[in-house]
């Protein structure tokens, strides 16, 4: 837009001059020059008189402004109309020569600049604004971390919708008293001036941000002015806040470590291992997260025992040691730590927990033994025997088994006869003077080590060859979970053998009856070792070797023989022989059932093996075997049998006669013929494995006729009680008068397995009535 430079052209050199705006860019401009100049205390208001309305006016600012040489790109030379304003502004200002010096001191250039405006005539002014409508917008608490005070907070106003960018407001905050200006303000010409707030934009809204509210229980007032273009301003509107919640404490960073106690506790029992450190930063408010209050306690809690607040004065580091829980020799455990920081209004954090893993640093105990010596099983299929040992074991520990044997040890082996038990003793006596400590003489058997099971005993199985004859040692170490092994010359050794297969020649047996219906036994066995007797049981007080005689039926296999006797065989004097004797009777003491054959066998062994040199003393040993609870002297293996010895009981008379009284004879007619029926009680029964059975011999007489020899009946007997059926012996004699019977005499007789006749009983056979 170009309009003339109403006035006198005279004044201007007698040309006519225009002024050219451009309209778009200066429209835009001046929308906000007002609110700009305003804000920065340039602001004023100019009483013009417009002589009409449609005349215009043209107004020149000038002013003298100091700009810095050194970063200005460009500064053109001073201008004729520049000149005249400045003498015109020394005129105005009469001290800014003194002004303008100081500046050029400073390194500044000072020069004139001007702006040309046209106001055109004002139309109707709209309303001046009404309240200040206005409202809450999500306060935050600041962060001392970016340099704004601690415990201060930022307050968003939200303002109603339409509000330009020339929108100003004044506001000003009460807690609750006294009210204080948030408005800036300057010093213009000595007089203190308020500058009006430019208010942001957040989307649509317009909003304001009070960011330095300090904090206070009861919130703040704020009371609020709004402006329009034309300096008007509203009447004031209040809205009253909390202040926003404050945080909880955060929960506290702990760090737990374990310091193990130095020197270990020398008791047995429980005790604690050493001590937990905790060490716990706390910041001061600064550092604390927006809003939180200064922290004031610490509470501790471990393995959910009761809690101790520690009080503590920020910025500090916590460092707080207490005894760590009793633990059992190699036990490890895991401790619990839970930490709650409370803050200057009583307020819990979170917790924190965090786990600290304690072990015992005392070394476990050594496992006891004695010189005992532990035998192992017998051969198997296989030609291996099974050593099974046992001891009771501590849940947190785990056992590593040590194997060597005697000749690597370097027992004595010379005299031949010198017994294991013997070389046992010795081995223990210098394991007790730590001279087996070396591990180079061992060898570790039990990898991984083993632990005990859940009935709290530890099993340790292995293989040995059956016809291993040194003596093997076992040593038990305990381990920690932490690898802490005891004391390894401390674990006592564990004497351990294959038991040795020498066995006796059969020996010789001899069988006699007896008149009381039992049988004498006599055993001689030959070919008995001394040496592997002295071997086995050294000393005078040694256990002899033994017998044992069973008994079998006839063509029974001696394995299922019943043992009758065992003993212990004495030597013969002048002969290496040994005889044993023993008596066999029937069950309950009785004699043996006549008739019946049986074998008789014998076996012979060698005295047990013994366990322990007779002149030492029992020593306690936590190890033991495990199918027993203490160790045994080893048995020997029994000989092959000896050659049958058979014998039958038998009588030395023939049978006795039957009473009449267990004989029952009757005799009946049956037309023309004569039959007799007989009944005999009380008759023997031979043994099941009796040679044959008795029998029954049978004859009869009719009146005076001689002894009808071909009438004999022979006839088993397998019942005490024997009914003959009823048989025909004859008929009626021609003499016999009618209804009347003959006289008719029975002869019975018994008939023993060996076929020898007894006496015979005669009885009248009883007629039938």
């Amino acid at each position: 837009m170009t309009r003339p430079v109403p006035g006198d052209p005279n004044k201007f050199k007698g040309s006519p001059q225009h002024i050219t705006v451009p309209c778009v860019s200066n429209l835009l401009a001046m929308a906000i020059d007002p609110g700009v100049a305003r804000f920065l205390g340039l602001c004023d208001l100019l009483d013009l008189i417009f002589a009409t309305p449609e005349e215009g006016i043209l107004l020149v600012v000038t002013a003298r402004f100091a700009i810095d040489a050194i970063t200005s790109l460009f500064i053109p030379p001073e201008r004729p109309w520049e000149a005249q304003a400045s003498t015109v502004l020394r005129g105005l200002f009469p001290d800014l020569d003194t002004v303008e010096q100081s500046a050029v001191a400073r390194g500044f250039s000072v020069r004139t600049l001007l702006a040309a405006a046209v106001v055109e005539p004002p139309g109707p002014l709209p309303l001046p604004p009404g309240i200040a409508a206005f409202k809450d917008s999500s306060p935050v608490w600041n962060s001392a971390a970016l340099g704004v005070a601690a415990g201060t907070y930022r307050q968003g106003l939200q303002f109603a919708d339409g509000w330009g960018a020339t929108a100003m407001v004044g506001i000003t905050r009460r807690l609750p008293e006294p009210a204080a200006p948030l408005n800036d303000s300057i010093d213009s010409n000595g007089l203190k001036r308020a500058l009006p707030i430019l208010l942001g934009r957040r989307g649509r809204q317009s909003v304001f941000y009070d960011g330095n509210v300090p904090a206070n229980a009861e919130g703040a007032i704020w009371r609020c002015w709004q402006a329009d273009l034309w300096g008007r301003w509203s009447k004031p509107a209040e809205l009253a806040l909390p202040q926003p919640s404050r945080p909880p404490p955060e929960a506290p960073p702990i760090e737990a470590t374990f310091i193990r106690a130095e020197p270990p506790s020398a008791t047995a029992g429980p005790a604690s291992p050493g001590s937990i450190r905790i060490i716990v930063a706390v910041s001061d408010v600064v550092n604390l997260q927006p809003g939180a209050l200064p922290l004031q306690a610490l509470r501790l809690t471990v393995n959910g025992g009761p809690s101790q607040d520690l009080t503590v004065q920020p910025p500090t580091r916590v460092n707080h040691d207490f005894p760590a829980p009793d633990t059992n020799i190699g036990e490890t455990r895991s401790i619990a730590i839970e930490g709650r920081f409370i803050d200057a209004a009583g307020v819990v954090s979170e917790a924190a927990v965090v786990s600290v893993v304690i072990a015992d640093p005392r070394p476990p105990l050594f496992i006891k033994s004695g010189p005992e010596i532990i035998f192992s099983g017998r051969r198997t299929g296989t030609g291996d025997v099974e050593l099974a040992l046992c001891w009771s074991g501590q849940p947190n520990l785990v056992y590593c088994v040590y194997q060597t044997d005697e000749l690597r040890l370097g027992i004595a082996q010379d005299p031949p006869d010198r017994s294991r038990a013997a070389r046992a003793g010795e081995a223990f006596d210098r394991d007790q003077q730590r001279e087996f400590s070396d591990k180079a003489r061992w060898r570790l058997v039990t990898d991984p080590p083993l632990g005990p099971d859940p009935d709290g005993q530890v099993r340790f199985h292995t293989l040995l060859p059956a016809s291993l004859r040194p003596l093997q040692f076992i040593r038990v170490v305990p381990v920690t979970p932490g690898g802490m092994e005891a004391e390894f010359s401390a674990c006592g050794i564990v004497p351990v053998a294959v038991p040795r297969d020498d066995r006796p020649p059969p020996p010789l047996l001899k069988v006699t009856p007896t008149t009381a219906g039992t049988v004498s036994l006599t055993v001689e066995a030959n070919g008995i070792d001394p040496i592997v007797l002295n071997q086995f049981q050294p000393g005078a007080a040694a256990a002899p070797p033994e017998f044992r005689i069973k008994r079998a039926v006839a063509g029974a296999e001696p394995l299922y023989g019943f043992e009758v006797a065992r003993g212990p065989l004495r030597a013969n004097v002048g002969t290496a022989a040994f005889t044993g004797e023993a008596l066999d009777a029937a069950k309950d003491g009785g004699s043996f059932p006549a008739f019946v054959p049986m074998n008789w066998y014998s076996e012979v062994r060698y005295s047990p093996e013994a366990r322990l040199e007779p002149s030492r003393l029992v020593v306690p040993s936590d190890i033991r075997p495990l199918w027993r609870n203490a160790p045994a002297d080893a048995e020997s293996e029994w000989s092959a049998a000896s050659p049958a010895a058979p014998t039958m009981i038998v009588p030395q008379s023939p049978p006795d006669a039957l009473t009449p009284d267990a004989v029952q004879a009757q005799l009946s007619a049956v037309g023309n013929d004569l039959q007799l029926q007989v009944r005999v009680s009380g008759a023997p029964v031979a043994a099941a494995n009796a040679i044959a059975k008795w029998r029954l011999r049978l004859w009869w007489q009719i009146g005076n006729d001689p002894i009808d020899q071909t009438s004999d009946a022979n006839v088993d007997i397998d019942a005490p009680i024997v009914d003959l059926p009823p048989r025909t012996i004859g008929t009626m004699p021609p003499s016999s008068p009618p209804g009347a019977l003959p006289t008719v005499k029975v002869l019975l007789a018994l008939e023993d397995p060996l076929g020898r006749i007894g006496k015979i009983t005669t009885i009248t056979a009883t007629p039938e009535p």
